[in-house]
């Protein structure tokens, strides 16, 4: 996969390199690493601009940009983790902010999702390893688009904690956690911050013995603008 992603990212460096001239290569850009492809994207944007006076283009692509950067720092560990309130099977709904002065394991995953459900075992050791340890909660959050799907995965891989699902297919609460890959498994300290993320395997027992014995998450760095 890690093969197959470059591969195509040198494809997308080489449009942005050769065929600046065009507006299409736009599309191109916004494949590439903001921070270590920022000469090259700057680069393009100059020559698009030239090309093309007058078209707002090129401001609109720096405007969705810096919103996008905004979004991925407020993600940076050490950060408040964004609320969100969704319902479980019956209807109640709960909320993360509910949960502050617990550690929270929340796993985003998909019925539909081979690597969500072959992780489903190690979260599930984990649970029971500290069921009844009341400094921390164990959350599943689908972005299943059918209920049906979820439902019809929940009985078979019976999870005894927590289960929510995020409305339209969890298009918003993808946006909101900068992730577009899962399982996305995050760890939430008591304060609601962003302890961890990115979590697989024994990564998880790791990181949430690390929270219970007081170690400090990262701290964030300033939120930076795009000129």
């Amino acid at each position: 996969y890690d093969m197959n992603n470059e591969n195509f990212k040198a494809h997308m460096r080489y449009i942005a390199e050769h065929y600046a001239d065009r507006t299409s290569v736009l599309a191109a850009l916004s494949s590439l690493n903001p921070d270590k492809d920022a000469a090259l994207i700057d680069k393009a944007l100059a020559t698009v601009e030239t090309n093309n006076p007058g078209t707002t283009l090129v401001s609109d692509y720096k405007a969705k940009a810096k919103a996008d950067k905004e979004k991925r720092e407020r993600m940076k560990e050490g950060n408040p983790a964004p609320d969100f309130s969704f319902a479980d099977a019956k209807g109640k709904m709960h909320s993360l902010k509910s949960f502050k002065g617990k550690i929270v394991l929340v796993d985003f995953w998909a019925s539909w999702c081979g690597p969500c459900r072959q992780e489903i075992p190690n979260i599930k050791k984990y649970y029971e390893d500290y069921e009844g340890n009341k400094k921390i909660a164990f959350v599943s959050v689908s972005i299943d688009a059918k209920r049906t799907d979820w439902e019809k995965a929940m009985k078979e891989e019976n999870m005894p904690w927590l289960q929510l699902l995020a409305p339209n297919g969890g298009k918003d609460i993808m946006d909101s956690y900068q992730f577009s890959g899962i399982p996305f498994i995050i760890l939430i300290d008591q304060e609601g911050k962003i302890y961890k993320k990115y979590l697989r395997g024994e990564s998880i027992k790791t990181t949430i013995e690390d929270a219970l014995s007081g170690k400090k998450a990262a701290q964030p760095k300033a939120v930076g603008g795009m000129s």
